[in-house]
Order: structure tokens, then sequence, then C-alpha cells
């Protein structure tokens, strides 16, 4: 199974996918109203940022072949987005 594919946006303080209540922030969370808000607008973003991360590690990918193999640059940061895309796409054993 796979993340809800439609787009999420914020109603007062869900997250929703059309009438699909995807998440909710506690508006009587003790946290500031808006670290609240910014948690929503993050959370709402999820699907699309997924999908941006995984089409720049493609690119990448691309631009890292040469005649010799596969050289990567930045394995740093390659390797954190590779973890960033498993934490959200698989569950743990």
């Amino acid at each position: 199974m796979k993340h809800t594919n439609a787009t999420w946006q914020i109603e007062g303080f869900d997250i929703m996918s059309d009438d699909t209540v995807i998440a909710s922030v506690n508006e009587m969370a003790e946290l500031p109203f808006d670290e609240i808000q910014y948690n929503a607008l993050l959370i709402a973003a999820a699907p699309d940022l997924l999908v941006a991360l995984k089409r720049l590690m493609r690119e990448y990918e691309c631009l890292c072949m040469t005649k010799d193999g596969h050289v990567e640059r930045w394995p740093e940061a390659a390797a954190q987005a590779r973890d960033a895309i498993e934490q959200a796409t698989k569950f743990p054993d």
C-alpha cells in the first residue's frame, strides 16, 4: 500500500485529502501556534516533497554515471536523500 495520492491540504487543524483526514495537529498542544501551523504545512507538503526528492535522485544518478562506472559526488547528501526516501516508503520489519 502507498500513501494517498491526492493533493493534501490544510483545513483548520486537519490535513485533508479530498474528504479524508490524513493527520491532525492538535490545537491544544503545548507548542506555540505558529509551530503547529508550520508542522501542518510540512505534513501537507510531504507527498510533493517525496516526489521531488525521488526525481532529484533519478537525475542525480544519471549525472553521476561515467564511461568507467558510477562515480558518486556528494556521497553524504546522496545517502541522506536515499535514507529519507526509504523512511517515507518502507515500514520497518
